[in-house]
């Protein structure tokens, strides 16, 4: 999938906030109302990107005057709605915004899928002349069969059906949202082998590689996502943003944020996000490991030599 959903998955929030897992609240959220309106701006929005879709291949093989105007048309509703289901999604408790998020997740890899449906040319159709030459060939006859022959074999049965990449997205996210991270990295370093060009799974891998302090590998994998689509980029801080926002006086979040940015090669960012948390825990051990990485980075650049 091209456009990354990169912003960590929410649902990782409540490791971080609320405990190592959430569970489900009883009676009604004083949220409802929000959570309808998200759920149809969620519905408007698979609607729009289906519609920009279409638009996008029509677009390729012939740009008017008029798809031009629709396109940006478009593009301009899917924005104003994100935006709008964002300032929503700021009003939510954690645990519903990790919801929020993984209906989003789950309800975009139904609609790229939909449209790679669309988009897929029609299967090949065998003309009536075909189909009236096969059925007029003459059958073989059948072999006798002879009464002492024994009852022939029954065909093995045929190998299970691999499973879609979708769907192993599908899976991976629910176990993301169940807190189960070992779990759905086994299953986007299965997809990234099958498929080297999957962005979105080497983002969300390396989000869940850093939540579990695995930040060689964390790195390593957003650096492959950035490879692939240089976006990926920009999308990668706005999930540690937002637990900052949320937990100013959390120094992982500081720490874990400033990590990002490091990888990204935000340098100046970094060094100010390891120094809140640091001004926060003078011993977070992760601030101070970024901010030693800084300084040999500093001392080999070429003004330094």
């Amino acid at each position: 999938m091209k456009k990354l959903l990169a912003i960590l998955i929410f649902s990782c929030l409540g490791a971080l906030v609320n405990g190592p897992a959430w569970v489900a609240e009883e009676g009604p959220s004083p949220n409802e109302a929000l959570l309808k309106t998200l759920a149809i701006n969620r519905s408007l929005l698979a609607e729009y990107e289906l519609e920009l879709m279409k638009l996008k291949q029509d677009s390729a093989a012939r740009m008017t005057d008029a798809l031009a105007r629709q396109l940006e048309n478009s593009r301009y509703k899917i924005k104003a709605l994100s935006e709008e289901s964002k300032k929503l999604r700021a009003a939510l408790t954690a645990r519903e915004e990790a919801q929020e998020f993984i209906k989003d997740l789950l309800l975009k890899t139904t609609v790229e899928q939909v449209a790679k449906r669309r988009i897929a040319p029609p299967p090949r159709r065998v003309s009536p002349p075909a189909i009236a030459t096969a059925l007029a060939a003459p059958s073989p006859s059948p072999a006798p069969i002879s009464v002492d022959r024994p009852a022939p074999k029954q065909p093995p049965l045929p190998p299970p059906v691999a499973e879609t990449p979708d769907r192993m997205h599908e899976r991976a996210l629910r176990l993301v949202a169940e807190q189960k991270l070992d779990k759905a990295v086994k299953i986007y370093e299965d997809l990234v082998l099958s498929n080297p060009d999957d962005d979105q799974a080497y983002v969300i891998m390396g989000h869940c590689y850093l939540l579990s302090g695995r930040y060689e590998k964390a790195e390593q994998a957003f650096q492959n996502a950035v490879h692939i689509d240089p976006q990926n980029a920009e999308e990668i801080t706005p999930f540690y943003q937002n637990i900052v926002f949320r937990n100013p006086d959390d120094d992982r979040a500081h720490g874990n944020l400033g990590y990002a940015y490091l990888i990204i090669g935000d340098v100046l960012k970094a060094q100010e996000a390891y120094r809140d948390a640091l001004a926060i825990n003078p011993k977070n051990e992760r601030a101070l490991e970024g901010m030693r990485l800084i300084a040999e980075l500093k001392s080999d650049s070429p003004g330094n030599q």
